[in-house]
């Protein structure tokens, strides 16, 4: 450690602010636990995958028909096991919204510890509020967003000195808790202590890595997994200038207002304030870094290069590069300027930049829950054990743009049991695995984004329920391509089902 960073231990005193910002980082997660709704697209599905790890050999629910857990094929596990582990004494559903929680203060908290690490201003992370709503959570990518900031926690105790054994143990804890979170959270860290070590490698800085070795067999086998992963989909590159022209939308890019630009545009001006004399740029801002700013700023550098250069998707994995453009920005608070004639102004502008992204995010969330309690009634109008298909015309509603209701048919599978047509259990990298005899209709790519390709004769010998959201109120007419009758309307929401074999089905209308 340079003595720089010594001074930062032992110059400064504990910063007041702190409290201030960890009382609002917990406001911002509060909807968790408010809103029964919240607009994450993939959230469903994970309670439906908890839902049927916790419930598999229940005859009432019938998943045993259908799926099989395989944990022996991913690392996904520590999400899934604070679930599961939790809901054995709270709800399925209230232990599933603890995780939300964490996934949504980690990265605030985990920035507020490295700005104590670095000695800088706690006010500085008030900005990190504007991120706790961001696309990823909004797509509902839980596991990124909570290994994300388990890596800052792990990079504020690589910034302070060593000091015994329980910061070895905390880091390797740590370590291990990423890895079986998400290889993001894992490569994050990892770059960090790579740019660490090149910019000081000694063997202080060597053995202050070392607790970071669990995640060596952590990217071994993930490796290993994906290799072995059937895959799904092409692999597809977005042209550079498309990249750079959504560059803020794959930050926030939630709502469909305007209110998220404003605010990203409102915090460009007031980080930029606090930020831009410091980008390390020529010789003498270099020698005023110390070695963990500077490997913070490196990596500032190779997310925003990660962002125009990865593909979006690949065979193994999908929606890669836009996390980046996330993880560039969500470095920035931590190397703003320490300079005190700006103290005034950073205890001012970041406070109302923070609760302004906080009371917007309160706003449009509950502007969601209210819309989205249309849903309610839905679930008393399935059968137990459905086999359901999910027809989702209408994705979106008329608060958000990330489709949040594209999986809502996993409350659906989670309350009344059976079997859903997009399940989680066609990814490689869940710890849930569909069975090879269970019968299943031959998978249709993509159908969860594209309901029209549900005419096929074979879906319909399967499926028994449909679940329909469109918003022009128009009914699916009742044919022999499509034998179901609708059993409930309400609002946007349709539940149809296919009537016995023996009822009566009209003749196909002459071909004109």
């Amino acid at each position: 450690m340079s003595s720089s960073e010594e001074s930062i231990h032992t110059s400064r005193s504990p910063d007041r602010g702190g409290a201030w910002v960890v009382a609002a980082i917990l406001l911002a997660a509060l909807p968790a636990f408010v809103f029964k709704y919240l607009p994450m697209t993939d959230l469903p599905q994970h309670l439906a995958v908890a839902s049927v790890i916790d419930r598999l050999g229940d005859p009432a629910m019938g998943y045993a028909d259908y799926y099989r857990v395989d944990f022996g094929n991913t690392f996904y596990w520590l999400p899934y096991a604070i679930t599961l582990g939790l809901g054995s004494v709270l709800s399925l559903e209230t232990a599933e919204r603890v995780l939300v929680f964490l996934s949504m203060v980690a990265y605030p908290l985990g920035a507020l510890a490295v700005l104590r690490a670095l000695g800088k201003p706690l006010w500085l992370a008030f900005p990190t509020l504007l991120l706790v709503y961001n696309r990823s959570f909004f797509w509902g990518f839980i596991n990124f967003n909570l290994a994300v900031g388990l890596a800052f926690v792990a990079i504020a105790l690589l910034i302070r000195p060593l000091r015994g054994w329980k910061q070895t143990v905390a880091l390797v804890s740590l370590t291990a808790a990423i890895v079986f979170t998400h290889t993001h959270g894992l490569a994050f860290l990892g770059v960090y202590a790579v740019n660490s070590f090149l910019l000081e490698p000694t063997r202080a800085t060597f053995k202050r890595l070392l607790p970071l070795s669990p995640g060596l067999l952590g990217v071994a086998g993930w490796g290993y997994f994906a290799s072995r992963a059937e895959g799904y989909g092409q692999s597809e590159s977005p042209p550079f200038v498309e990249r750079l022209w959504w560059f803020p939308e794959e930050v926030l890019g939630g709502y469909q207002d305007r209110s998220e630009q404003y605010l990203l545009v409102a915090a460009a001006v007031v980080v930029g304030l606090f930020a831009l004399t410091r980008i390390p740029v020529t010789r003498e801002r270099i020698s005023k870094c110390t070695d963990a700013e500077l490997a913070l700023w490196l990596l500032v550098l190779l997310n925003l290069i990660l962002y125009f250069v990865l593909p979006a998707h690949t065979r193994t994995a999908k929606f890669i590069h836009f996390r980046h453009a996330f993880l560039a920005l969500a470095i920035l608070p931590l190397v703003c300027s320490l300079e005190t004639a700006r103290q005034l102004r950073m205890k001012v502008l970041l406070p109302v930049l923070g609760l302004s992204a906080l009371a917007n995010g309160w706003f449009h969330l509950a502007m969601f829950d209210r819309e989205a309690h249309d849903f309610d009634p839905v679930i008393e109008h399935v059968v137990p054990k459905p086999h359901l298909a999910s027809l989702i015309f209408d994705a979106n509603g008329s608060v958000m743009r990330t489709f949040p209701y594209v999986h809502f048919a996993g409350y659906l599978q989670a309350e009344r049991g059976g079997f859903i047509s997009s399940s989680f259990a066609k990814f490689w990298n869940v710890p849930l695995r569909f069975r090879d005899d269970a019968g299943l209709p031959k998978k249709l790519e993509n159908f969860e984004w594209l309901p029209h390709l549900y005419h096929d004769g074979y879906y319909n010998r399967f499926y028994d329920t449909l679940l329909v959201r469109r918003n022009d109120g128009k009914l699916l007419p009742f044919n022999r391509r499509f034998p179901f009758k609708p059993v409930f309307i309400h609002s946007a929401w349709q539940v149809y089902r296919r009537p016995p074999p023996n009822a009566f089905v009209p003749p196909e209308p002459p071909l004109p």
